[in-house]
């Protein structure tokens, strides 16, 4: 079966009270439909990436906005199944920055993909990637600044930090464009008053320019680990066993012999293994071996 991938969020007020009973709502929808994936929930709004059938997951898509008004999707193919189940987590942040009195409403400047391309080819400007180390290890685009981070919550910490002159204009840019609605926020407190974010992230920039100012594969959070510049499931980068980050490495399992892909941080330090059950079955009979001897 193939399926269809929709990444989406909105910063809209949701009653703390009636959390529960969006969630069941989500769910229930969700489980007569056959779609899967993982929404976030709370009181600052909702979050979600998740797939299914075409025909089902456009049911889906209407349901939402009928519930929540129109929403931005960002579609994307797989032909194999993204996700194991559907869930839905009630969250104090659908974006976790740690801070809760920032509610972003959408009036920071946004560029289209046309616009940022305008932008980063003709000014002198400071470009920022607000994601993870391991995602802009993937790709990112040229000149672009790495904070180096594990989770957004440090974001602040290093802009602190930072030298990038406040007189510049900096753009900002993520993987869907929600941490860069909350990043935006933070900068304007910092005294950055010409901060632009890509609307719609990495996902909608390679949808409309492929192949253009974004070097690499955009790493993703479900079971494809990575998109390539044509939303497809990348063929080179898949999910270390060990960490969950993207990796390339092809090594074969020393238990099962399996082909599986490990990155280059685990590759020295890990148990040349496929899973944690692989790594179980073979540390368990190689201390019998041992015990034998």
């Amino acid at each position: 079966m193939e399926y269809l991938v929709t990444t989406f969020y909105k910063f809209t007020p949701l009653p703390e009270k009636e959390l529960s009973n969006i969630k069941q709502t989500l769910e229930t929808q969700a489980e007569s439909l056959g779609v899967i994936g993982l929404t976030l929930i709370a009181p600052e709004g909702i979050n979600a990436t998740i797939a299914g059938p075409p025909d089902a997951l456009a049911t889906y898509k209407t349901f939402l906005e009928n519930q929540f008004g129109a929403l931005q999707f960002k579609d994307s193919p797989s032909d194999r199944q993204p996700f194991r189940r559907f869930k839905v987590k009630i969250k104090e942040e659908i974006v976790q920055l740690k801070r809760t009195d920032i509610r972003p409403t959408g009036s920071e400047p946004h560029l289209s993909p046309e616009e940022w391309d305008a932008m980063l080819e003709s000014e002198d400007s400071v470009v920022i990637d607000v994601r993870n180390w391991y995602e802009t290890k993937l790709g990112t685009f040229k000149k672009a600044i790495d904070p180096k981070t594990w989770k957004f919550s440090q974001f602040p910490q290093w802009l602190k930090k930072s030298d990038i002159p406040k007189d510049k204009k900096v753009m900002i840019f993520c993987t869907g464009g929600i941490r860069c609605e909350k990043a935006a926020v933070a900068m304007k407190e910092e005294g950055y008053d010409q901060v632009y974010q890509l609307d719609g992230g990495v996902l909608n920039y390679i949808e409309k320019r492929p192949n253009k100012n974004f070097e690499g594969e955009c790493f993703v959070f479900d079971h494809r680990t990575s998109v390539t510049q044509e939303l497809t499931p990348s063929q080179v980068i898949a999910r270390c066993p060990h960490c969950g980050n993207g990796g390339e490495l092809r090594l074969s399992c020393l238990n099962c012999s399996t082909e599986y892909a490990c990155c280059d941080n685990c590759q020295p330090a890990k148990l040349q293994v496929c899973s944690k059950n692989c790594a179980y079955i073979y540390t368990r009979d190689h201390a019998t071996e041992g015990a034998r001897k």
